[in-house]
């Protein structure tokens, strides 16, 4: 086991803490400017952005630059000291400084917009296209390799990061559609009437996709060149589906 997953993440407790509204507030605005491509916001800028709002009505100035320096403390905000404009040592010696948001603190706000934009049930799909696309990029990426690697290295690098794009997101897009379909709404639904309209369409569905990932298995398994290839290889079990048990297939009518 990776001991770095036991560790506790300093980054997240400002979403639990108390004050949180305000922590979250707070970074949730250096995570939007951030992704304007605005790096460091001085102390008078987040404060005239909280202001705007009744819940900020009785919020001071000290208590911003207390929940900054906390921030700071669970990493997830960088001060640095402001010495551009600086004049006096009277005016150094105040150490104003600016913040800018951490990595880490940048992907959990990236990840608090996508949870946010979830359901209370399991999305996902079985698209069957992206073995298609995912079959041309290990194509693309094999001619690369048997041409001695003379394309660009940008253009390198996009096919292998496009490769593993759409390997995850079929593992990711089939895992949630399981889900959903094991779900406890799933089951409600496929006891009543109404599914039945639906069950020839959703077996042609689920039908379409299985064939579709056998053909690309065998497609993929004909891909031979180097061992960094064969690491690429997806197989049948690599895509093997999630198990459903007789009783869930029975009530579907299948």
């Amino acid at each position: 086991m990776d001991t770095s997953w036991l560790k506790p993440i300093t980054e997240a407790k400002y979403l639990v803490v108390d004050n949180a509204y305000r922590y979250r507030a707070i970074l949730r605005y250096f995570y939007t400017q951030h992704e304007r491509m605005r790096q460091y916001l001085f102390p008078e800028e987040v404060y005239a952005f909280l202001k705007q709002y009744d819940e900020f009505r009785d919020y001071t100035e000290e208590e911003l630059q207390q929940d900054l320096e906390q921030l700071v403390k669970w990493k997830n905000l960088i001060a640095r000291q402001e010495t551009g404009h600086i004049r006096t040592i009277e005016e150094f010696k105040k150490k104003r400084f600016r913040y800018q948001c951490s990595p880490y603190t940048v992907e959990i706000e990236r990840m608090i917009r996508t949870l946010e934009q979830l359901g209370d049930t399991f999305g996902g799909s079985l698209e069957k296209t992206r073995f298609d696309r995912l079959y041309a990029s290990l194509v693309r990426m094999e001619s690369i390799i048997h041409g001695g690697f003379v394309e660009k290295r940008d253009e390198i690098n996009q096919v292998w990061e496009e490769t593993f794009d759409y390997f995850k997101k079929i593992i990711q897009n089939s895992a949630d559609y399981i889900a959903y379909l094991n779900g406890e709404n799933m089951e409600e639904r496929m006891m009543s009437d109404s599914f039945l309209v639906y069950k020839e369409q959703f077996t042609a569905y689920l039908r379409d996709f299985i064939v579709a990932l056998q053909k690309t298995s065998m497609q993929i398994k004909g891909i031979r060149c180097t061992k960094l290839l064969k690491k690429c290889w997806i197989t049948g079990n690599g895509f093997r589906l999630p198990f459903i048990t007789k009783k869930r297939m029975n009530r579907s009518g299948s």
